[in-house]
């Protein structure tokens, strides 16, 4: 791996994921170039390596804090294991600015965001960025222009973290901004 050009890595990868029925998009140079500033490591993962760093569904939603610039309310919806008409909802017409955080108790190594707000679909944000941080302050982007989806799984390649911000770039004027269900994938930080 250590040898390999980023644009073999993300090949490769794109192919073995193409051939598992997964339907997401290709992987780019770009991300393994990015992965590698993140994680030097130059010898191979184990399977039980790379799951117990990247792979759990974070159990301690409990302790998450969660703000938003519009309507601090109902927050526990997002929580609740449960994709129903309880959700959390912007209470005003999207619009550009518009942002959503969370703030982990510790930090975490995240690989996945799922966003989910099927129930809700004309209510998911039309175009998001999502950017992490350590302390709430200096922001790094992770993803820009994520385009409307009723279910988003944002793949974040494993960065550490504490503060995951969503920021609308456009909105759907007519229509509130909703989240019915979050999780992330990952793990506690060492």
């Amino acid at each position: 791996v250590g040898l390999s050009s980023d644009e073999w890595i993300a090949d490769s990868l794109t192919y073995i994921r193409n051939n598992f029925d997964n339907s997401a998009s290709a992987v780019t140079p770009e991300q393994i170039a990015d992965l590698r500033k993140i994680e030097p490591r130059t010898t191979p993962w184990t399977l039980n390596e790379l799951n117990a760093r990247f792979g759990n569904k974070l159990s301690n939603k409990k302790e998450w804090k969660f703000s938003a610039s519009h309507n601090p309310t109902n927050f526990e919806s997002l929580i609740d294991g449960k994709l129903n008409w309880n959700r959390w909802d912007s209470q005003e017409k999207q619009a550009v600015g518009m942002w959503f955080q969370i703030e982990l108790p510790d930090a975490h190594y995240i690989s996945q965001i799922d966003m989910d707000c099927r129930d809700a679909s004309r209510l998911c944000a039309r175009a998001f960025d999502v950017a992490f941080s350590l302390d709430g302050v200096d922001w790094t982007p992770v993803h820009k222009q994520i385009e409307f989806l009723d279910r988003h799984n944002i793949q974040t390649l494993g960065r550490k973290t504490r503060f995951i911000r969503f920021v609308l770039t456009n909105g759907a004027s007519e229509h509130n901004w909703a989240i019915t269900e979050l999780n992330l994938i990952g793990s506690k930080a060492d």
